[in-house]
């Protein structure tokens, strides 16, 4: 059987002195950039990884999005607030309106069109909730959480439980209803967006993940951790992309 072209979405960065100093670029260029564990993920699970380059081309978006059999939103900078008509604040750091536009357009097409199966993490999830209406907490420790920004250990290395609906799609893909995370992240799904349902929670009230309200028709799952840093040491965490994988397939 034919492997599923799955595409990844990527950062966008224009801090050329910080490539030209790595001796890998020159000034003036620009740079759509990914980790691997992402397309390491995919490869494993059986899948082929098409990481797609930040434009603003309408009909080049319209292109990749007919030729992928699935949409990967990874993590990476921060939403605009503004896109969830949220006025931004101090804790806000850099967004990237040239990636937020890029998605906005890909979600768009593969959602209203065809019935592509999309994963989301980390930012991921945070970019479908606002496409469909909901909206954010714009930092999570001010909000009066428990701090997620968690990054001074290795990216296998999880600090946090959450605790899988037993009615959702995510559990019937994990089997359980504890699971250890990593967490990366001081954004957060606040209002649910349209069609949505929560499948995880944290200990302390935040969503880990969502996924469509008819998940197994429509497969839209996202998690708020990085299942694909987790995978390199835990498989249960590959059963995420393996499941992803196999629906992009049919």
């Amino acid at each position: 059987m034919k492997k599923p072209i799955i595409g990844l979405t990527c950062n966008f960065d224009d801090n050329h002195q910080y490539y030209s100093d790595s001796g890998v670029g020159t000034y003036g260029q620009k740079w759509s950039v990914i980790p691997n564990d992402y397309s390491d993920a995919i490869i494993r699970a059986g899948g082929i990884p098409f990481v797609i380059p930040i434009s603003e081309d309408q009909a080049y978006i319209k292109d990749i999005a007919d030729l992928i059999d699935g949409l990967l939103l990874t993590g990476g900078a921060d939403l605009d607030p503004l896109l969830a008509k949220q006025r931004p604040n101090s804790k806000i750091g850099k967004v990237s309106p040239e990636r937020d536009r890029q998605e906005l357009m890909l979600l768009d097409y593969i959602y209203k069109e065809t019935k592509k199966p999309i994963l989301g993490v980390c930012r991921g999830l945070q970019m479908l909730n606002v496409y469909l209406k909901g909206n954010l907490i714009l930092d999570i420790p001010s909000a009066g959480y428990l701090d997620h920004s968690i990054n001074c250990n290795y990216s296998w290395n999880v600090s946090h439980q959450v605790e899988i609906k037993k009615d959702s799609l995510l559990y019937e893909i994990l089997g359980q209803e504890e699971l250890m995370v990593n967490s990366y992240h001081h954004q957060a799904a606040k209002d649910l967006g349209q069609g949505l349902k929560i499948g995880a929670m944290s200990e302390d009230g935040i969503i880990e993940a969502l996924e469509d309200q008819n998940a197994r028709q429509r497969f839209l799952l996202a998690v708020q951790w990085h299942p694909e840093m987790l995978a390199q040491k835990d498989s249960d965490h590959l059963k995420i992309f393996k499941y992803f994988v196999d629906t992009c397939k049919k």
